[in-house]
């Protein structure tokens, strides 16, 4: 009997990256996380300190396909990422090849100096909001998963 797994690989990239590009992590069958490129360490001190909300968006019409459309890379500021797409009942991580249609959903970060200007920019790229906005509906703890002696 043959098992085959699926290894989803997640990469980051900072705006200012010269030596690796989108091009050369997807050829290497990654993705970028969070649809765009990220300064990670800046959203983990917004997310430290309790800076960011959580939102629930649908691409309607005009924001159907994907972030391969060039969606999130087009955001003026740097305070919108996406962190999951909801897909036939599932959550997904959020990478910049994802493709959706208009009955699913996609949650975003989003800073919240830039609520309204993110807020716009989604509007006028077709999408509509689908749930209140929450400012404390997650956590970014990290819990340890003990490992069994081999």
């Amino acid at each position: 009997m043959t098992r085959i797994e699926e290894i989803l690989l997640y990469c980051t990239l900072k705006s200012d990256s010269q030596s690796l590009t989108a091009k050369m992590l997807h050829h290497a069958g990654a993705e970028i996380a969070f649809g765009t490129n990220a300064d990670v360490a800046l959203w983990n001190r917004r997310l430290n300190a309790g800076q960011v909300y959580l939102q629930r968006w649908q691409p309607g019409e005009k924001g159907e396909g994907g972030f391969r459309k060039g969606l999130l890379p087009h955001y003026p500021g740097n305070g919108l990422i996406a962190v999951a797409v909801h897909h036939n009942g599932l959550l997904w991580p959020a990478g910049d090849t994802n493709r959706f249609r208009g009955n699913e959903g996609v949650d975003f970060l989003v800073f919240e100096a830039e609520r309204q200007m993110a807020d716009k920019f989604l509007r006028e790229e077709g999408w509509h909001r689908i749930d209140k906005e929450e400012k404390n509906a997650f956590s970014t703890c990290m819990c340890g998963v003990a490992s069994s002696p081999s």
